[in-house]
């Protein structure tokens, strides 16, 4: 059951630059790993996923069944499950129930006190669309951008807009981080060795 009318939950609202942090031979789902020949990047862009998850869904014939908001589930005397939605149709009863609405579903953002006399634009990442984009790479043109906290979508948003600007004018534009303690930062190794592969040794 899938609340939106689209397949891929939240990943079809990321920005263009969000890119997933694991590689892309440890993304996959059961039985059908990332297929290389159609993404032969190590590293997935959120569309990437959102274009596996459509192939998966494909390959496997799954029915997949749309705009249905679960309200309530309960387990019933045979040992079935029934999940009531709020969309039409009767409720569905099933063997097994997976509840995965996902941990990134609702953007996460805190209303600072101190922007209260600030008259310049302030935006959540994932508000980033293109008006959004231009005004964040026009600020940091002239320096003026300043990017709150550093963790996975903080990097990709600062990492795309500076790679933007740099191949039209190198050299040109900074961004401003304020973070609470300095962010552990590792360099993903360009060998023949995986930072999971490293990572699972150590």
């Amino acid at each position: 059951l899938e609340k939106k009318a689209t397949l891929g939950g939240s990943w079809d609202s990321h920005f263009s630059g969000l890119s997933i942090t694991t590689h892309r031979d440890y993304c996959g789902l059961p039985y059908y790993p990332v297929p290389t020949d159609a993404f032969p990047s190590e590293t997935l862009r959120a569309q990437d996923y959102l274009k596996y998850l459509e192939l998966y869904a494909h390959r496997f014939r799954a029915d997949v069944r749309y705009g249905l908001n679960v309200g309530h589930i309960s387990h019933e005397f045979d040992g079935t499950w029934k999940v009531e939605h709020l969309g039409k149709g009767a409720a569905i009863n099933a063997q097994a129930i997976v509840v995965a609405t996902g941990q990134h579903r609702t953007p996460r953002s805190h209303q600072l006190e101190t922007l209260a006399g600030f008259e310049g634009r302030v935006f959540h990442s994932s508000e980033l669309h293109e008006d959004e984009w231009l005004c964040a790479m026009e600020a940091a043109k002239e320096g003026q951008l300043l990017v709150v906290g550093f963790g996975n979508s903080a990097a990709d948003v600062a990492t795309t807009i500076l790679r933007n600007i740099d191949a039209h004018s190198p050299g040109a534009g900074a961004i401003h981080v304020a973070v609470r303690r300095a962010p552990a930062i590792v360099r993903r190794p360009n060998g023949p060795v995986s930072l999971e592969a490293f990572a699972s040794v150590v």
